[in-house]
């Protein structure tokens, strides 16, 4: 399984880095922060998992392969730190964790929403941060079809979209993470 970050430009055209094999944390295995803590940063991003082999997919046909979203929490190294030690985030190892995969709504069109809280444990979690996106203003099938030309996809390779994802900043440990799809239970973490 490979992970892929999405990133639009202001251009409107697609970059993309570069996904990590294997190196997504099970669901509801504890986030461990490298020390130091203050050189790293966490975020909530929605992503899509791909449900069958494909390559040179073509954009109009990209539905057809990916039918589930999830809550993804992502640790990536604060700019400017020298926590990657030079190497790209998008290598490090166990730096993803997926929530709970649901089904999309058959229409790209739909409105969709990811709300996350963030609480220390044991604590009620506070009012939730919400953002809203369509597949479409994600840019998901366009996504699929440009690496699709260079790579083959595989049954459970995930796509995520951090250019709407909630910002959590530093990680503050003891801490618990949750989000929800569309009202819909996904991510719940803690970070340690």
């Amino acid at each position: 399984m490979k992970v892929f970050s999405i990133i639009p430009g202001q251009d409107g055209r697609l970059s993309v880095e570069a996904g990590v094999d294997s190196a997504v944390l099970r669901p509801g295995e504890p986030v461990f922060i490298p020390d130091p803590v203050d050189q790293w940063r966490t975020a909530v991003a929605p992503a899509i998992r791909i449900s069958r082999l494909g390559t040179a997919i073509k954009a109009a046909r990209a539905r057809s392969y990916y039918s589930e979203i999830a809550a993804v929490h992502t640790l990536r190294p604060a700019p400017g730190s020298d926590a990657a030690h030079g190497l790209p985030p998008a290598i490090l190892d166990r730096a993803f964790s997926p929530g709970r995969w649901l089904p999309l709504p058959e229409d790209s069109s739909s409105e969709l929403s990811l709300s996350v809280s963030r609480a220390a444990i044991g604590e009620a979690d506070p009012e939730p941060t919400t953002v809203t996106f369509t597949l479409a203003t994600l840019q998901v099938d366009q996504a699929i079809a440009l690496l699709s030309e260079f790579i083959t996809f595989k049954t459970g390779d995930i796509l995520v979209f951090p250019s709407v994802a909630v910002s959590l900043g530093t990680p503050i440990l003891d801490t618990h993470i949750a989000a929800s799809v569309c009202g819909e239970p996904s991510l719940d973490i803690r970070i340690k």
